[in-house]
């Protein structure tokens, strides 16, 4: 498959999603209750806004993936290296987290993209 960076990123969000709203559903009902504008109480809530916020994220990354590789590019290797950077840090933070499941996009996207990119292009 061509283009499967992007659809993993774009899965693992998904995933990342799901499993927070499954996680914090107490937490993301009070929020909802008190009302979203500064709706945020105590640290179990902060907790479910930062899991479910990254999920999105993710996905956003995720989208612009794709489209770089749907364009027939590689995603810059300054991009790649900081993506790695971050998810070398949350896999350091937390090693009994899904960061491991993009290991095989950034890796992909650091050795095997279709084109060098020596110098730093944003």
């Amino acid at each position: 498959m061509k283009n499967w960076k992007g659809i993993w990123i774009i899965v693992v969000a998904l995933l990342h999603t799901l499993f927070g709203i499954s996680s914090f559903t107490k937490e993301l009902h009070e929020i909802g209750q008190q009302g979203f504008i500064n709706g945020i109480n105590n640290i179990e809530q902060s907790l479910a806004a930062w899991f479910l916020l990254f999920g999105c994220l993710l996905f956003v990354i995720g989208l612009l993936v794709l489209s770089i590789e749907k364009h027939g590019q590689a995603v810059p290797k300054t991009i790649a290296i900081a993506f790695l950077m971050v998810n070398c840090l949350g896999v350091t933070l937390m090693p009994a987290s899904g960061f491991w499941l993009l290991f095989p996009p950034l890796l992909s996207m650091l050795f095997y993209n279709k084109r060098s990119l020596d110098k730093a292009d944003f």
